[in-house]
């Protein structure tokens, strides 16, 4: 009960955990797995350097136990839940990595006869999301190697995978933080996915105004010759429309946007599409910092100052309290 109450602290309690524990094992209280599990939960919300590694200690030291004698500790999903999640939020660099042998060890025991350790969506996502935030150049191909077999999994008749908005934004989301310069082709690919998914019958699939804004990035930040950042501007065009048809808009979507329109060279298009972005933007009284910043990478010295004319904004460095209220009047804070 003890344990499960620290389990249950919103407050880092792993310390007080490990002192119950060894306090339960000097006198002789044997610990059983619902004890073990809540220790490891309290491990997963310290997020404290070490955590996970002291994770994996207690998950192969129930292994251990239950193979000769206590048959009754022997880790189950939650077991493995908790560790995973233990890595995914640790700031190693061989947090994805880890989180996803974790996994891979799952499904070996499945295959030795543990039928009970079937990771969960829940399992799955964690990792994906390990992977997303871990910044490694395989990240993007490794997340898409899960995705396969989470779709596999739901296509051979296994519900419990059915493929989520969250599963296919982490997707994305890795992607978006590539290297590869041909992420913004690989976004929408994934996308695309979603949308067959979706109207095949997957409601959980629907892209949402996250997943776009996702795609968006990809584009902004696309790297490689200039047919890879075409290629990326004519993609960001499409994601735009949809979004401004059929989603909420906020200041750092027109920003990103306008980072995706400084893609390609100078023109009289990418002039006049900057323009007319920038004033939805303002007309919406979302301009904030950023805004000011991209669409100045769009126009000209000469396009700048007659669009900002009457202010000071069209070089310099600029504040919030430079651009006047009626532009900025929506702009929403700690926003993302």
């Amino acid at each position: 009960i003890l344990m499960n109450s620290l389990a249950n602290d919103r407050n880092d309690t792993s310390d007080r955990a490990e002192d119950v524990l060894k306090m339960m094992e000097v006198e002789g209280v044997k610990p059983n797995r619902y004890t073990y599990n809540s220790f490891i939960n309290c491990l997963a919300r310290s997020r404290k350097e070490g955590a996970p590694e002291r994770a994996e200690e207690v998950l192969s030291k129930m292994w251990e136990l239950s193979d000769s004698e206590y048959v009754d500790i022997r880790p189950d999903v939650y077991t493995f839940a908790s560790v995973i999640n233990c890595w995914a939020h640790s700031n190693s660099k061989y947090s994805a990595e880890r989180a996803q042998r974790i996994l891979d060890l799952m499904e070996s025991r499945i295959i030795d006869g543990e039928e009970q350790l079937k990771p969960t969506l829940y399992i799955y996502g964690a990792v994906l999301n390990a992977w997303a935030k871990s910044g490694l150049s395989s990240a993007s191909q490794r997340a898409l190697l899960l995705l396969e077999r989470i779709e596999r999994k739901y296509s051979e008749g296994d519900e419990r995978m059915r493929p989520n908005g969250a599963v296919y934004n982490s997707v994305i989301n890795a992607i978006a933080k590539s290297n590869s310069s041909n992420k913004a082709e690989e976004a929408e690919a994934v996308l695309q996915r979603m949308r067959r998914s979706f109207e095949n019958g997957n409601h959980d699939a629907k892209p949402n105004s996250r997943t776009l804004s996702t795609v968006l990035n990809a584009c902004a930040y696309t790297n490689g010759d200039e047919n890879d950042r075409r290629a990326a501007f004519n993609i960001s065009r499409r994601i735009m429309k949809e979004i401004i048809n059929e989603h909420d808009l906020n200041q750092i979507i027109f920003a990103t946007f306008l980072k995706c329109c400084a893609l390609i060279p100078p023109s009289a298009v990418r002039s006049s599409l900057a323009v007319s972005m920038f004033n939805e933007c303002r007309r919406r009284g979302m301009v904030d910092v950023k805004v000011i910043l991209g669409i100045r990478r769009c126009l000209s010295s000469n396009e700048l100052l007659e669009l900002f004319r009457a202010t000071s904004l069209a070089s310099g460095t600029v504040s919030i309290e430079d651009i006047p209220y009626e532009w900025r009047s929506a702009v929403q804070k700690h926003v993302r």
